[in-house]
C-alpha cells in the first residue's frame, strides 16, 4: 500500500476493530487480525510488510485458501470492521467475486490496484506492457471498480501503451488507484466483443493522458521527422509512438548492390537525423522523470 493509506488506516481504524487482509501474502498488513491468502503463513513477506509494529495475526489466524473458488469465505456476514485488499484484484482470475465477498464479510475497507497509468506503461518490468502477472486493467470511481481483461494486443500496439520513460514521471500516488468504501461498493467486468471498441478504449486513454501532460507533441515531432526522412531518403521506416526508433527508421534498403551483385545492401546513413530527434524526445521524458521522481523503486508483488 502507499504510505499515506497505511498511515490513514493506522490513525482512523480503532485499535479494537477487527481487520482482515485479503491476498496479503507478499506484503502482509501488520495491523490485520486475520489474513486470507492461498500461500502459507511460513512464506509470507516476500516484499516486506505494510505498517509498523508487530503482527496482529499469527499462524492460527492465517487462513490458507483459494479466494476465487466461488465458495463463501469462512466468515459470517459483517464479521470484520475493516478489510484491506491491496494489489491482489489485478492478479486473480475472478476479482468481481472477491469484491462481492469483501462487501459481505466486512463493514468497510480499502482497495488498492495499479492505475492504468502504470499498467499501460511499456517496459516497467521487461519488454512488455505493465506487470507480466497482472490479468486486469481497473478503473476506480467513487463507490465502484470496473475491470477489463488485459488483452495481449497491448504489447504489440504502440498506441495502446505509454512510452518507456513515462513511468518515471509518475508520482507514487499516480501509480495506484484507491477505493475507500463503507457499507458496500459495486464491482463489474467490462467486455469488448469487437476489436475497434477495445483498441479505442486502450488508445484513447493513452493519447488523452499524453496530451494532458504536454508529452504528445514531442513524440509526434519525432514520428514526423522520421516520415520526412523516409520521403527524402527511401523506404526508411518510422519512429514508434513509445519513443523508441524502429529498425526501419535506421535501415534503408538501397536497392541492388554495387558492382553488379544481386540483392540489396543496407545503409544506416540517411535516417540518422530522425533517430537523433527520436532520442531527444525520449530524453525529454527521462528528464521529466528525473525531476519528479521522489526516490525509491516502486515494486508490486
Amino acid at each position: 500500500m502507499i504510505a499515506s493509506s497505511v498511515e490513514w488506516i493506522a490513525r482512523e481504524v480503532d485499535d479494537d476493530a477487527l481487520v482482515l487482509d485479503v491476498g496479503g501474502w507478499a506484503k502482509p498488513f501488520r495491523r490485520a487480525d486475520v489474513v486470507l491468502d492461498q500461500m502459507p503463513y511460513e512464506s509470507r513477506g516476500l516484499y516486506g510488510f505494510d505498517g509498523e509494529g508487530t503482527e496482529r495475526f499469527d499462524e492460527a489466524s492465517w487462513i490458507c485458501r483459494d479466494i476465487c473458488d466461488r465458495t463463501p469465505w469462512p466468515f459470517a456476514d459483517g464479521t470484520f470492521d475493516f478489510a484491506v485488499c491491496s494489489h491482489t484484484l489485478e492478479d486473480v482470475r475472478d476479482p468481481v467475486w472477491v469484491c462481492a465477498e469483501l462487501v459481505r464479510v466486512a463493514k468497510a475497507g480499502y482497495i488498492e490496484v495499479p492505475s492504468r497509468l502504470e499498467e499501460q506503461c511499456y517496459g516497467i518490468q521487461g519488454p512488455w506492457v505493465g506487470w507480466g502477472h497482472h490479468h486486469w486493467l481497473a478503473d476506480v470511481a467513487p463507490g465502484s471498480i470496473e475491470f477489463v481483461f488485459k488483452h495481449h494486443v497491448m504489447h504489440g500496439m504502440p498506441a495502446a501503451h505509454f512510452p518507456p520513460d513515462f513511468y518515471g514521471t509518475l508520482r507514487d500516488d499516480e501509480r495506484v488507484q484507491s477505493l475507500w468504501w463503507e457499507g458496500s461498493f459495486t464491482a463489474s467486468e467490462r467486455t469488448f466483443v469487437d476489436a475497434e471498441g477495445l483498441d479505442t478504449f486502450l488508445a484513447s486513454f493513452v493519447s488523452q493522458e499524453l496530451r494532458r501532460r504536454g508529452l504528445a507533441r514531442s513524440l509526434r515531432r519525432a514520428a514526423a521527422s522520421s516520415d520526412a526522412a523516409s520521403a527524402r531518403g527511401g523506404t526508411g521506416g518510422s519512429v514508434a509512438t513509445d519513443g523508441a526508433v524502429t529498425d526501419g527508421a535506421l535501415l534503408e534498403e538501397a536497392g541492388p548492390a554495387r558492382a553488379g551483385q544481386g540483392g540489396a545492401t543496407i545503409t544506416r546513413l540517411p535516417l540518422r537525423r530522425a533517430a537523433r530527434r527520436a532520442r531527444r524526445a525520449s530524453a525529454a521524458l527521462s528528464a521529466r522523470a528525473h525531476r519528479v521522481r521522489q526516490g525509491g523503486e516502486h515494486r508490486h508483488p
